[in-house]
């Protein structure tokens, strides 16, 4: 799964993978970078702009992730792209898990 996410976002779903017992899940922080054809942003502070790109992967079973993104259904509206392994997950397709 990889999305463009504030850290609280990022953190709130790291915390959600943990209960759902997922595999495995690593937040990844980028850099410097944009998503959507925004503004470049750095991250040059110990506190990351909520701008920052930032990836939260996922490794489970197909089934366990699909599980999770019904049941995070709406926090993940906020995301800028979902990939389950090389597939892109529409966004208003999560809607109808």
């Amino acid at each position: 799964m990889e999305e463009k996410l504030s850290n609280n976002l990022g953190d709130y779903l790291l915390k959600k993978a943990k209960l759902s017992a997922i595999h495995q899940a690593i937040i990844f922080t980028a850099k410097s970078g944009y998503l959507n054809n925004g503004r470049i942003q750095y991250n040059i502070s110990e506190i990351p702009s909520s701008e920052n790109p930032v990836c939260l992967e996922l490794i489970d079973e197909s089934i366990k992730l699909m599980s999770f993104l019904s049941e995070n259904k709406k926090e993940l509206q906020e995301v800028s792209l979902i990939l389950i392994n090389d597939k892109c997950i529409d966004k208003t397709s999560i809607i109808e898990l």
